[in-house]
């Protein structure tokens, strides 16, 4: 990323967190902003450490809440999950052939097939509708609670939701999967046209 973005002060190197904190907390002040907005699950994940390509140093969100508790600044962690790396690879000619890939989280857009990416010109790779989806959303929740929940700082979480996004309920172009059709129809008893 761009130095600017880090207020001029690189803060995935060692040492320097605090360095790029102090310059946070000024410009916020500066602005007159007393929250703070930020990825705590960006598009593969919780950002921490290892996450790629966004790298961030281990635990900043509880850097950020730290100072931030001292500051009376408030701090509102974002989820933006758009794939779960571990089902790369579950769109295989076989699962599109024989209808297993229906049981999966993945969405079907109206083609009748899933969307194979996140990108931002998409809708949701996985549907928000399924099961495992809302488990590893949960999961996520849990993850930002158990690292933040103590702080004054913490001020809740902010679901992103966009188009691509798997929190999104989709459109008419993407979003549904025979999960969801057949969930739909048993809660509400509409039968829904092929």
């Amino acid at each position: 990323m761009p130095l600017a973005r880090h207020f001029g002060v690189n803060f995935c190197t060692p040492g320097r967190v605090q360095e790029h904190l102090d310059r946070q907390v000024a410009y916020m002040r500066f602005c007159g902003q007393d929250l703070l907005v930020y990825p705590g699950v960006f598009y593969q994940g919780l950002v921490c450490n290892r996450y790629v390509p966004r790298f961030h140093p281990d635990h900043y969100l509880k850097e950020i809440a730290r100072r931030f508790d001292r500051e009376g600044l408030g701090l509102m962690p974002s989820i933006h999950r758009l794939s779960f790396p571990d089902e790369e690879g579950a769109i295989t000619r076989k699962a599109l052939a024989d209808g297993t890939i229906h049981a999966t989280p993945l969405s079907i857009n109206d083609t009748g097939r899933p969307n194979p990416c996140a990108s931002h010109a998409e809708g949701p790779v996985y549907s928000v509708f399924h099961p495992e989806t809302q488990r590893r959303i949960r999961e996520n929740l849990r993850d930002l609670l158990a690292e933040l929940g103590g702080h004054p700082s913490f001020r809740g979480v902010c679901l992103n939701l966009n188009y691509r996004d798997s929190l999104w309920w989709g459109g008419l172009g993407s979003g549904y999967n025979d999960h969801c059709i057949d969930a739909f129809e048993k809660a509400t008893g509409i039968v829904v046209p092929v």
